[in-house]
């Protein structure tokens, strides 16, 4: 019997982090693009966690459960590319998190590593020049302004994403300062938030009065209405194939 009850508390602590990243996608009165890939990398590390770590019994549930992860999520580069440009423009996390999630998640493979993270740098800066050249302007500052009334702030108790935050704050403490080169380059070096509850929308208004915040502004507006289930964003359509082929 206490056998039971041992398992069932390891059964309830595993549910919760599949429990929290689904409460987290499911909701449609707030933003979940551009937390997308930190939930990928949470629901990786547990699922890892547990093989490693966890008992024979919950073991072997999660190795079933890492094996759907893969068929799903597996290739990361079958997933909408968007969804990964999105946490760029997330002030909290940027291009550094994209490389502190896959160096997690691929632990061992730099070069890959280097590969998709320069990948996903060269897609924001293709669309930051499909932005920047277009013609037609909208004032972003008030789309911005609606979808912060609409939305909601998300507080749940999470130790293992707690841990991924704390670990990504002590990597952006180890790296090293790089030469700005270019608007984008500038943006993305430019030092990453550290503050987890903070809404996103209140931090991306102190870009308004940066150069080409309206540029900033009409992407993030438009990127943050990607959804998390890899329907095709109509942006893509816009823009020339070859310009998109980056490898």
């Amino acid at each position: 019997m206490e056998v039971d009850w041992i398992n069932a508390r390891n059964f309830v602590k595993f549910l919760k982090i599949f429990y929290n990243v689904t409460l987290k996608f499911s909701g449609s009165s707030y933003i979940t693009s551009n937390s997308f890939f930190r939930e990928l990398t949470t629901v990786y590390v547990g699922l890892s966690t547990m093989i490693s770590k966890g008992n024979l019994h919950m073991a072997a549930m999660a190795i079933c459960m890492k094996e759907k992860f893969n068929k799903y999520w597996g290739n990361i580069e079958n997933i909408n590319w968007l969804l990964f440009v999105a946490i760029l423009l997330d002030p909290r996390y940027k291009l550094k998190y994209v490389s502190f999630g896959f160096s997690t998640m691929y632990e061992g493979d730099s070069y890959f590593v280097k590969r998709m993270t320069e990948k996903i740098e060269g897609m924001l800066a293709l669309l930051y020049k499909h932005y920047a050249g277009s013609n037609s302007q909208t004032n972003s500052k008030d789309e911005c302004a609606g979808q912060r009334d609409n939305y909601m702030h998300i507080d749940v108790e999470d130790d293992l994403t707690e841990l991924l935050e704390s670990q990504f704050a002590k990597h952006l403490e180890e790296e090293e300062s790089v030469e700005t080169k270019s608007e984008v380059t500038r943006y993305l070096l430019d030092g990453c938030k550290v503050d987890w509850d903070m809404e996103l929308f209140d931090e991306m208004e102190k870009y308004d009065c940066t150069p080409n915040a309206s540029t900033y502004n009409e992407m993030l507006g438009e990127l943050y209405k990607v959804n998390n289930n890899g329907l095709a964003f109509e942006l893509v359509g816009e823009m020339e194939e070859e310009e998109l082929s980056l490898t």
